[in-house]
């Protein structure tokens, strides 16, 4: 399958203490603290969203940059909205004053540094929406003042996750859509499809392994492909890409004792091209 990658920079705006570095680490790395820790300057993460256009892969490589929410000026801000590619802005749905503040300073701010925002897409997230006992905002709300932007409202909880993958996905479409894909054609490969699929490519190595090495007892194999899978740190109900290209890594010095160097690096080769094309 054909691989295409695209990166693209995008930028999460607002008050202080409404979510924003909670949101990316639910998104990056699916955790959630209670503790609030003030974003020093500006905190850049990775993450990787895919989409299938019929028989081409779309791997779209978020440089996430994370403003913290005071709003003093500073040449860390100026050299932020730099090159910006898509923006989340975030509002606090239990504190009024921070939808306020993403509409007279955050959004005006935006437009000043970057010109016409019409090429750069735009989700609001309304964070802290598990809290429904305080909360002084309702979806409509946002709804109200964005939606005649065009701006996609999402509520949103960095503690149970609610929106967070939606959020950034539904930016990732519009930023392919953005670039003159047609959105009818792609499809976002979930978190779970990428499971289910590196599964089976975890499958597909082993078994490729066990193949070429042509033993009478294929049970003698089963102490080493354990240890293989024990040093790559590798789950076959979960397996990721590093992990992976490690435990090939290994297989190939293996191979290399009984098959020599040339045919053992020939079959690291081709599971590489395996994984990469996930």
């Amino acid at each position: 399958m054909e691989t295409k990658e695209i990166k693209r920079k995008i930028v999460l705006l607002g008050d202080g203490a409404v979510g924003k570095t909670s949101l990316i680490n639910n998104y990056v790395h699916n955790t959630f603290d209670e503790k609030y820790l003030r974003t020093i300057g500006v905190r850049i993460s990775q993450k990787m969203v895919r989409f299938r256009q019929r028989e081409r892969q779309i791997s779209l490589n978020f440089g996430i940059w994370d403003l913290y929410g005071q709003k003093e000026d500073s040449a860390v801000r100026l050299s932020a909205f730099a090159g910006i590619n898509g923006v989340i802005m975030v509002a606090d749905m239990t504190r009024m004053g921070t939808l306020k503040s993403l509409v007279e300073y955050w959004y005006p701010l935006l437009k000043g540094r970057t010109g016409s925002t019409g090429e750069v897409p735009i989700i609001i997230f309304g964070n802290k929406s598990d809290l429904k006992d305080q909360m002084e905002l309702q979806l409509k709300d946002l709804e109200k003042v964005f939606k005649p932007f065009g701006f996609s409202c999402f509520l949103s909880s960095a503690k149970t996750g609610l929106n967070v993958q939606n959020g950034f996905t539904e930016l990732g479409l519009q930023l392919l859509v953005s670039k003159g894909y047609d959105p009818r054609s792609l499809r976002h490969i979930s978190h779970f499809d990428e499971r289910i699929h590196m599964k089976d490519i975890s499958k597909k190595i082993i078994q490729d392994f066990i193949f070429l090495a042509m033993v009478d007892d294929v049970d003698e194999l089963s102490p080493f492909i354990k240890t293989c899978l024990k040093k790559a740190d590798v789950d076959l109900l979960n397996a990721t890409i590093p992990g992976l290209i490690k435990l090939i890594e290994l297989l190939r010095i293996e191979e290399e004792k009984s098959l020599g160097k040339f045919m053992a690096q020939n079959n690291a080769d081709n599971r590489i091209s395996w994984v990469n094309a996930t």
